[in-house]
C-alpha cells in the first residue's frame, strides 16, 4: 500500500502498517538493489526519513515517540559516510554546469576535484565498514517490526494526528523567519528539515483532498529540493576548504566558491518566494481547515460504506 492513510480505517492501525511497510521495502531495497549500491542506501534512508515524519505526525499521542525517531535516525546515519560522498559529486557536477560558459572559469580545470570526489566515493563503497554498517542496519530494521507491532496510540482519529502536524508547520514556519534574520546555512539547514517534515506529512494526508493537497505537498517538495541544493553547496564549500587547495589549487578553489556563493543566493531568492507562499497561513486557521477536510473525507467514506452495504443487502 502506498504511503498514506486511508479513509475510515482505524488510526493506529494504519499508523502501523504504514510503518511496517517502509520497513520491508527498505529491506527489499537492501537486499535486492536495483540500481546499484548508492541508490539503495539512498533509498533506505528516505525509507527511515518517512518513519520518522510519521511518528512525528502523531507525536502528542505516541508516548514512545523518543525512541522510535532515535531508532530510526541513528539507522539512517549508519549509511550516511557512502550517500553523503555521492551527494557531493552531484553537487560539483550541477555547479559546474550551472557557470560551464562563465568567461571567468576554464571548466577543465576542476576536474581533478571530481576525480577526488570519485575516489572517496569508491573508497566508502568499497570498504568493508561499509558492508558491516548495512549488516547492522539489516539487523536494525528487522528488529523495527517487532517495534513496530507494540507501537500504541492513546487517541484516535484527527486527534492523532492534528497536533503533530499543526506542530510541525508552525516549527517551520518559525525556521523560515529564522533562516533570514540570521542568514546562516545551519539555520537555512534546520528550514529545509522541518519543510521536508510538512512535505511527507502532506503526503500521508493526500486522499483527504487529492488536487489541492497534491499541489500543496508538490510546492514542498520543490522547497525542500531548494533548500537540500544550497546545503550540498554547504557541505562542498567546506571540502574545498579542507581539501581543495592541495587538489586544484587556491585561485581555482577561490572561483568555486565565488560560483557556490552566487548559487547559493539564487537558491536562497527561490526558497523565499516559496516560503512565503507555504506558510502564509497562521497555524491554528490551517490546523482548521485541515480538521474540517479530514472530517468530510471521513464522512464521504462512511456514506460510500453504507451505500455498498445497503446495495448488497438489496441484491441478496
Amino acid at each position: 500500500m502506498p504511503f498514506r492513510f486511508r479513509a475510515g480505517k482505524n488510526v493506529t492501525r494504519e499508523f502501523r502498517r504504514i510503518a511496517r511497510e517502509q520497513v520491508e521495502r527498505a529491506q527489499c531495497e537492501l537486499d535486492e538493489p536495483s540500481d546499484g549500491r548508492h541508490e539503495a542506501v539512498h533509498d533506505v534512508r528516505k525509507r527511515c526519513k518517512k518513519i520518522r515524519a510519521l511518528v512525528r505526525l502523531v507525536r502528542p499521542a505516541f508516548d514512545d515517540y523518543s525512541a522510535a525517531n532515535e531508532h530510526f535516525r541513528d539507522t539512517a546515519r549508519l549509511l550516511s559516510v557512502s550517500r553523503d560522498a555521492t551527494t557531493l559529486i552531484e553537487c560539483f557536477d550541477a555547479l559546474v554546469e550551472r557557470f560551464e560558459s562563465s568567461k571567468s572559469a576554464d571548466i577543465d580545470l576542476l576536474k581533478p576535484l571530481r576525480i577526488e570526489l570519485h575516489d572517496r566515493r569508491a573508497e566508502t563503497a568499497d570498504d568493508q565498514q561499509l558492508d558491516e554498517r548495512i549488516a547492522e542496519v539489516r539487523t536494525r530494521l528487522q528488529d523495527s517490526l517487532q517495534i513496530i507491532d507494540a507501537w500504541e496510540l492513546d487517541a484516535s482519529g484527527f486527534a492523532a494526528i492534528g497536533g503533530g502536524f499543526t506542530r510541525t508547520y508552525d516549527r517551520g514556519r518559525e525556521a523560515f523567519r529564522a533562516a533570514y534574520k540570521k542568514n546562516s546555512p545551519e539555520q537555512f539547514h534546520e528550514w529545509r528539515k522541518r519543510v521536508k517534515y510538512h512535505r511527507y506529512h502532506l503526503h500521508l494526508l493526500r486522499d483527504c483532498w487529492r488536487g489541492p493537497i497534491n499541489a500543496r505537498r508538490d510546492e514542498a517538495k520543490k522547497l525542500s529540493d531548494i533548500l537540500g541544493d544550497e546545503h550540498d553547496l554547504t557541505v562542498l564549500n567546506d571540502v574545498l576548504q579542507n581539501e581543495g587547495p592541495w587538489v586544484i589549487g587556491e585561485e581555482r578553489v577561490t572561483l568555486l566558491q565565488d560560483f557556490i556563493e552566487l548559487r547559493r543566493g539564487e537558491l536562497r531568492a527561490q526558497a523565499r518566494t516559496l516560503g512565503q507562499r507555504l506558510y502564509a497561513e497562521k497555524p491554528k486557521h490551517f490546523e482548521r481547515r485541515i480538521r474540517q477536510i479530514w472530517k468530510a473525507w471521513c464522512r464521504d467514506a462512511r456514506e460510500k460504506k453504507k451505500s455498498k452495504v445497503a446495495a448488497a443487502t438489496e441484491a441478496t
